[in-house]
């Protein structure tokens, strides 16, 4: 008896691991909210909580890639090895980034006179 219990019980437990972390800005330190971390090639992100908190559970072991990205921020690609029954921690950094972009403009008019309205924004 005892002996079939110990065969269902490994029969029914999943081989796993488990990914948690934090987010921060490099220069500042400060965690980010809402940052976007996803597994990629798989069907699972999460984001992050006010103290820049990330957990994925239920993981099946070996080499996954984490996606995580913010608005106004480097995009972070990262290669985690998943350990059987072990939570790995992930601490990252987000790099401020800086865009650059052409000139924009914006015309618009009124329907009666035909001078349009020029507005430029530098981005």
């Amino acid at each position: 008896m005892f002996l079939l219990v110990l065969i269902c019980n490994k029969a029914f437990s999943q081989d796993v691991g488990s990914i948690s972390g934090t987010v921060t800005e490099k220069e500042s330190g400060e965690f980010l909210t809402g940052v976007s971390v996803i597994i990629k090639d798989k069907a699972a992100s999460v984001t992050t909580t006010n103290q820049g908190f990330f957990y994925f559970q239920n993981i099946k072991p070996g080499r996954i890639i984490l996606l995580i990205s913010h608005i106004g921020y480097q995009t972070v690609e990262l290669s985690v090895q998943v350990i059987e029954g072990e939570n790995i921690k992930v601490d990252v950094a987000l790099i401020t980034a800086h865009l650059i972009a052409d000139e924009v403009v914006i015309s618009a008019s009124n329907g009666l006179k035909r001078s349009p309205l020029h507005l430029h924004l530098f981005i």
